[in-house]
């Protein structure tokens, strides 16, 4: 019996040492903080594709009511939607309109331009500027922001080009430090995004 408590008390105990658990509780505070910024960019990427989506189906909407609402070239008999392009001043509009109301094809161009903007602005209510036109362009590049915030269609107007729906709208980068590490244009600590669709085939 005193054979067996003194083998006992010559065992060394095993277990970890306090550095040991700090070590560890190191490594485990780093992995979840590794796998927290993965989720917030997984979030933040997610968040971006619906807004791109929304902004799809809203450009989608303008573009079924311009081509129900074409304009005649009388020498060459082909649709144009020269109603809907070149200057165009919004109303303070809420969107709605009502038929009756409408006299001209080119007053349901206005309205339905109105009701776009108006959804733009109730489907990006983060967005600190939305920018959008509806031109001739031939060259298919994107609409862009000046540093000083001057919105730029980049439509060249050729009468051969397609008419294309160019919408440009900036949000915060909400503090993202490697936003300069990323494919996305910046404005400042602000994030740029566009959007494009072209209406029809070619003219």
């Amino acid at each position: 019996m005193k054979n067996n408590d003194c083998f006992r008390l010559k065992n060394p105990q095993s277990g970890m040492a306090l550095i040991e658990v700090l070590v560890a509780m190191l490594v485990l505070t780093i992995g979840i903080l590794a796998l927290l910024s993965v989720q917030l960019r997984t979030v933040a990427s997610v968040r971006e594709a619906e807004t791109q989506t929304i902004v799809s189906q809203i450009t989608q909407n303008l573009m079924e009511g311009m081509l129900m609402n074409p304009t005649i070239d009388s020498d060459s008999n082909k649709k144009n939607y020269n109603l809907y392009t070149g200057s165009y001043t919004p109303s303070s509009s809420d969107g709605d309109f009502t038929l009756n109301n409408l006299k001209t094809k080119k007053d349901l161009a206005k309205a339905q331009l109105d009701r776009f903007g108006y959804e733009l602005k109730n489907a990006l209510p983060d967005a600190a500027a939305i920018h959008y036109a509806v031109c001739k362009d031939s060259s298919g590049n994107a609409p862009t922001l000046s540093d000083s915030g001057v919105f730029s269609s980049n439509c060249d107007n050729k009468a051969n080009g397609d008419t294309l729906i160019k919408v440009l709208w900036v949000n915060d980068s909400a503090g993202d430090s490697d936003i300069a590490r990323t494919n996305l244009e910046a404005n400042g600590d602000n994030i740029v995004y566009t959007y494009q669709a072209r209406v029809g085939g070619r003219e």
